[in-house]
């Protein structure tokens, strides 16, 4: 299944369009591509100076500096180079349309921060995969700074997370998994704290009060799911500081860099409004975004121009860094509204009902090895992927996660073949002769075209074989 260079915008699934229509359509590209990459620009124009949000350890340059962002919007791309956009030829993702992509790269020796934000005009949302339903139905049609916030967020991944910046020392390994069947409790508890760190950075004047209320149940929280709170501590502290740093950035860069300025307030608040930050959340790992971003803001508050506490950011979540400074309140006698406890525990309790008997069945299948099992390599995965949760269950070997509802498009040579099912994720501690780490899936689940890449397996302890694609063969 050779894919070339493919058409990632299309109408042919609407029919044919008026004159008029195809003029709106058209329009509504352009606004989109210029106002995306206009955003994208101002955050590209101010990389060089990024020492100045954030300490750069000594002995070390600017990982940023040499960076450059290509924006792909409806099929065109764009490249942003020290805030200059240059239209290039031809274009990033070869993958049919998906809304919303990422991936790193290099152009001319440079490394590349890469996104994709293309409209699919699908007859419905029904079209969508799950993930880019809920974005779209979260996300207004215009929303130009998430994409660049997704670009500057991934790029502190993948760029100053690293070894030489991020010493990340005392942390322990963790894992996004969830216990299966999985307790709403916990959820119930995070999501009302996020709430009222969110009401303190907005209402100034009820501060102290929501943020004593907020150490109490940061307390209550790690006191009575303390095996949790240790498991996704690292997630709080990557992903929570890596949200918190790239909707900062964008404030801070579109505001020419001037920390507690009107228009810096002004450009957060922007960033703040939507709706979709007031959503719940029902996993552990997704709480944790919001989590850093509401402390993150908050510390900036208090420590204003001066940066030097993002140091202890490294090996400490930041509300963690906010909280253990702030006195214990009373605990709430209500730590939700009953419409967002009904919401949240009624989603649970159906996501541990309709996933368990695959959950359970995924689980039983690879401990009894009866079965053939294909494990794709995971560095020949696009870095985007989708998720419905990640889960562990009693019966689950330690070093296995379970993605429900996982997929991801694999690159292989001229290939791009979709990998989809419930995967079981392995880690370095797995013991095998293909990769370091394994998306597994059950051999009947995939096409053809996956079976055929396979060429090396190991028997499994039931004479199943896992068969193999590694980068190897790439």
């Amino acid at each position: 299944m050779k894919l070339g260079k493919i058409a990632l915008w299309s109408l042919g699934v609407v029919g044919v369009a008026s004159a008029i229509g195809w003029f709106a359509l058209s329009s509504k590209k352009v606004e989109r591509e210029q106002g995306i990459n206009d955003v994208i620009a101002v955050a590209s124009t101010h990389m060089d100076h990024f020492g100045e949000f954030w300490p750069i350890p000594e002995g070390h340059d600017n990982p940023f500096e040499p960076v450059i962002f290509r924006s792909q919007v409806d099929g065109t791309v764009t490249g942003i180079d020290d805030g200059v956009l240059t239209e290039m030829d031809g274009i990033v993702f070869e993958v049919p349309a998906s809304f919303l992509l990422y991936a790193f790269q290099e152009f001319e020796g440079k490394p590349t921060v890469d996104t994709m934000a293309d409209w699919p005009t699908f007859a419905s949302l029904e079209g969508l995969p799950f993930v880019a339903r809920v974005a779209l139905s979260l996300f207004p049609d215009d929303f130009h700074e998430n994409v660049a916030i997704l670009a500057v967020h991934e790029a502190f991944h993948n760029y100053f997370q690293t070894a030489n910046f991020w010493a990340g020392e005392g942390v322990v390994e963790g894992s996004r998994s969830e216990i299966f069947p999985i307790d709403p409790q916990p959820r119930i508890l995070r999501n009302a704290l996020n709430k009222r760190l969110r009401k303190a950075w907005q209402n100034p004047d009820q501060r102290d009060v929501l943020l004593g209320e907020a150490r109490a149940i940061w307390d209550v929280y790690n006191r009575d799911f303390a095996t949790e709170a240790a498991r996704i501590r690292v997630t709080d502290i990557m992903e929570g500081t890596a949200e918190y740093a790239a909707n900062a950035y964008l404030a801070w860069a579109t505001a020419d860099r001037e920390f507690g300025s009107d228009r810096w307030q002004a450009e957060l608040n922007k960033l703040m409004a939507p709706h979709y930050r007031d959503q719940l959340s029902t996993t552990a790992d997704s709480e944790s975004y919001q989590l850093g971003l509401n402390s993150g803001l908050l510390l900036d508050t208090i420590h204003g121009s001066d940066i030097s506490w993002k140091t202890q950011a490294q090996s400490t979540p930041l509300a963690e860094l906010l909280l253990s400074n702030i006195p214990a309140g009373t605990f709430p006698s209500e730590l939700l509204s009953d419409e967002d406890t009904a919401s949240i525990t009624g989603e649970i309790n159906g996501l541990n009902e309709t996933y368990g008997a695959q959950i359970n069945g995924a689980v039983t299948a690879w401990n009894q090895g009866a079965e053939d099992f294909i494990g794709l390599d995971a560095s020949l995965m696009t870095n985007s992927f989708n998720i419905l949760a990640f889960v562990k269950t009693a019966e689950l070997p330690s070093e296995f996660d379970l993605g429900v509802g996982f997929s991801s498009d694999l690159i292989f040579g001229d290939d791009t073949l979709e990998f989809a099912g419930n995967a079981l994720i392995s880690d370095k501690s797995y013991q095998n002769e293909c990769a370091e780490e394994l998306y597994i899936l059950p051999a009947a689940s995939v096409s053809s075209e996956f079976m055929a890449l396979a060429t090396s397996f190991e028997t499994l302890p039931g004479g199943g074989k896992l068969h193999c694609i590694s980068d190897d063969q790439n």
